[in-house]
């Protein structure tokens, strides 16, 4: 009965058909709905409150980083970077390297792997997009004890 009620509600029908079979086979480990982790020296299994915590807690790791620190001094843009075959270093990229980067664009509308054409990237030019502002962040559980959210780690899908 709860098959039946997922392929009815589906919009692409048969991909969730082979997806049952695959389960029922034991090819795709079953969805886990239910997250129960750690909080205040209790436990929370409330979905909101799980999702709400995780949010605090990803979005919280940035300042707790900064706050211990011994260096609070410490300022990236201005340290010294050596060249090394094997990594990748981010050049600061100003305002107007943007706005040159955008008049190249082609005045295509075909969207891009962002959603967006280019017409309308062009368009929107000097307002950075609000829906690139956000993202979708799923916390991937790493090792060891599943409750207690230091074992996450998270993932971002922007647009």
């Amino acid at each position: 009965m709860q098959n039946d009620e997922y392929i009815d509600k589906s919009s692409n029908k048969v991909k969730v058909i082979w997806n049952i079979i695959k389960r029922e086979r034991g090819e795709i480990k079953p969805i886990h709905t239910n997250i129960e982790i750690k909080l205040n020296n209790g436990s929370i299994s409330n979905p909101e409150v799980v999702v709400n915590s995780f949010n605090k807690f990803f979005t919280s790791i940035a300042e707790k980083l900064v706050k211990s620190n011994p260096n609070k001094n410490y300022q990236p843009a201005n340290q010294t970077c050596h060249i090394c075959a094997e990594s990748i270093f981010i050049t600061k990229v100003t305002g107007n390297d943007v706005a040159k980067d955008l008049r190249q664009l082609k005045n295509s509308h075909s969207a891009g792997i962002d959603g967006f054409p280019a017409a309308v990237i062009k368009y929107s030019a000097g307002t950075f997009p609000e829906a690139l502002k956000l993202s979708k962040v799923i916390p991937v559980f790493k090792k060891v004890d599943n409750k207690d959210m230091n074992n996450y780690r998270s993932i971002s899908n922007s647009s």
